[in-house]
């Protein structure tokens, strides 16, 4: 064999080895249309069954977000309800209370009010009587203690020998009696001072609570005055004692 019968060979078989690409690249174009014509009629087959799909999904969701919703109004219709009846059930128990408790409020005013008046009244009744017998024994103990003032304003007298300038009006005053020029005072008659000592101690000893001087002249009969020397002599021999202006046994 030639070389050009050689080259000739070779040069059909590339054109024979080309029209084989061709045919193949001509059936893989074919195949790749078919497949993508069977997908592209696929696709919308699919995508018309996933609408359809969807639609009645949407259809069944929308229909339970309706029936869902309401049940939820419902729902809320109903205890919107019982809490209104509650609440209006709890409001009229607390309005009745609240009046029984105005009223016993003031039912415990009023009784508050009565013992309380008449705490006040017993008080004030209780004022009346301590008052009244305060002003009693004080009317009663004025009149002693009048003696008593007496009898002590005569003692004092009887030390000063006049009357003080601010003497009380109607109380009797004991002057000395003033000795005559050249004439000696006479003494006072012992016996007569011994009787009257035994008389003042007498009533002295009869009288265990105590006595004044005034008291003691009205019983023996004589102005108290003159009982203020016997009373002294019996105090400095002790038989009798003295407390304030009152005499007492020994």
């Amino acid at each position: 064999m030639s070389i050009a019968d050689g080259m000739k060979d070779i040069v059909d078989n590339i054109e024979h080895s080309r029209t084989e690409r061709i045919a193949d690249v001509g059936e893989i174009r074919s195949g790749t249309q078919d497949m993508i014509h069977s997908f592209t009629k696929e696709r919308k087959h699919n995508a018309a069954d996933m609408r359809r799909t969807l639609r009645k999904g949407r259809k069944a969701l929308l229909h339970e977000t309706q029936d869902m919703l309401g049940g939820f109004s419902a729902d809320r219709m109903a205890m919107a309800e019982d809490f209104t009846a509650r609440l209006m059930k709890d409001v009229a128990e607390i309005r009745l209370d609240t009046v029984n408790m105005v009223h016993g409020f003031a039912d415990e005013r009023v009784a508050r009010g009565i013992e309380l008046t008449s705490m006040l009244k017993t008080y004030n009744d209780g004022i009346v009587q301590d008052v009244q017998q305060l002003m009693d024994d004080i009317k009663k103990q004025r009149i002693p203690f009048q003696e008593d003032l007496s009898e002590a304003h005569g003692i004092w007298q009887s030390h000063m020998g006049n009357e003080h300038p601010y003497a009380r009006p109607g109380l009797k005053t004991v002057h000395k009696a003033t000795k005559a020029p050249g004439k000696k005072s006479e003494k006072p008659d012992q016996s007569t001072d011994h009787g009257l000592k035994e008389k003042v101690l007498k009533v002295i000893n009869n009288s265990p609570k105590g006595i004044t001087l005034t008291k003691a002249g009205k019983k023996i009969g004589v102005e108290w005055r003159t009982l203020i020397r016997p009373a002294k002599d019996l105090l400095k021999v002790g038989d009798v004692r003295k407390k304030d202006t009152h005499y007492f046994p020994s």
